[in-house]
């Protein structure tokens, strides 16, 4: 599996703008991937990597020896929360992959003309 840091880098997104590049993610996250049981999973995984990292940074304490502060905690939820959110970032977009090129060719196309009028 590939992983994609960025929608520049997804090869059906690859030749497009910015912003379109934006535009065709949100319109078919929107149509594809909100309510489906693999982005439920993807909210699972953000949350259970989250989860251990405030259990983790809860620790930090113990096992350092420095005083207790709620910072480790929360250092530890935003950095698992954004290893989670990684994961699930590539879950949905290796979904929506098959979406965006149908997207480009029957949808792009005519919000394009429809801006220049």
């Amino acid at each position: 599996m590939t992983l994609y840091w960025s929608l520049e880098q997804v090869p059906e997104l690859s030749g497009l703008s910015p912003d379109e590049r934006r535009r065709v993610h949100r319109a078919c996250y929107a149509e594809h991937a909100v309510g489906q049981p693999w982005w439920f999973c993807g909210l699972l995984i953000c949350g259970l990597c989250s989860g251990i990292g405030v259990m983790g940074g809860s620790l930090f304490h113990s096992v350092f020896g420095v005083p207790f502060s709620i910072w480790q905690s929360g250092l530890g939820g935003g950095i698992g929360g954004g290893i989670g959110g990684g994961i699930s970032g590539q879950i949905v977009i290796s979904h929506l992959r098959a979406f965006y090129a149908d997207y480009i060719k029957n949808e792009l196309g005519r919000e394009m003309a429809e801006d220049h009028l």
